[in-house]
């Protein structure tokens, strides 16, 4: 992971977290960002981990020579909100991260990686499009949970060895992603950040392989019009973060293109 800004791949990397409650996504967020979770501007989650909010939030760090813009993803294929509530926040999620996306972080528990976990990227990505996939790395969260089980069955904590066993339609799904994944401890030190530069240097690589490109379409463009029409009087940050303009911005999308039917499993 390139330390300086003259060596670093781009300026700037978007991601977005999506993960099942308690997977370990708000955790991994606060990772990248290098902030705990007693921070005022981390990313809340409950004593269970799970989001304490149902919006779509961003939170920004300059680490490693890099603006790092991470979002999280609450609440947004949740089938007991109406339709009018999801689509704001799918428009919310396209308005956080535009003018693309450089990453779309699958977070999933190594004890809990199942074909729900796949079933549930398919959903997300019906909002976005099957190119998204091109982004796509899976965080196998709670490493340090699954090796103190390893250890209390006598085994060794062999985190290939653990891919090695998936079973068959995991094994495709990863191969789908060109294998790109990697594992967090959740309770390891934020002084040791070498699972983040890990992280890290998958996304720049595979920027690199996207040829420097973001994930981007129509409602990516439509997005980039309406912030470059509030440009003169807003900068970029304030219609992102604060939350009356970004409501201005929202309202002035109209309808989400391409939105799916609610016939999806629940994932708060």
């Amino acid at each position: 992971m390139a330390q300086k800004k003259s060596d670093t791949l781009r300026e700037e990397i978007r991601i977005v977290l999506i993960g099942k409650s308690g997977s370990g996504k708000s955790r991994t967020g606060n990772f990248i960002l290098g902030l705990k979770g007693s921070d005022p501007d981390c990313f809340k989650f409950n004593a269970g981990g799970d989001s304490v909010t149902q919006e779509c939030q961003l939170k920004t760090a300059y680490r490693y020579g890099l603006k790092l813009d991470v979002v999280d993803t609450p609440g947004l294929l949740d089938t007991k909100r109406n339709n009018v509530d999801v689509q704001k926040e799918i428009k919310n999620c396209f308005l956080k991260t535009s003018p693309g996306i450089h990453a779309i972080l699958l977070c999933v528990s190594m004890e809990r990686f199942t074909e729900e976990s796949i079933d549930m990227l398919n959903h997300f990505i019906g909002f976005f499009g099957q190119d998204l996939y091109e982004y796509v790395v899976v965080v196998f969260t709670h490493y340090d949970e699954w090796k103190e089980c390893q250890i209390d069955n006598n085994e060794v904590p062999d985190s290939k060895c653990y891919t090695k066993t998936l079973e068959k339609n995991l094994q495709e799904f990863l191969d789908n992603c060109s294998r790109r994944y990697c594992f967090f401890d959740n309770n390891l030190d934020l002084s040791d950040d070498s699972q983040v530069i890990y992280l890290l240097r998958i996304i720049e690589s595979n920027i690199n392989r996207n040829k420097g490109k973001c994930f981007t379409n129509a409602m990516f463009n439509k997005v980039e019009q309406c912030l470059q029409k509030m440009g003169n009087q807003y900068s970029r940050e304030e219609l992102k973060q604060n939350k009356k303009l970004t409501g201005s911005v929202l309202s002035s999308l109209g309808e989400i293109l391409n939105f799916p039917s609610k016939g999806y499993t629940v994932w708060c």
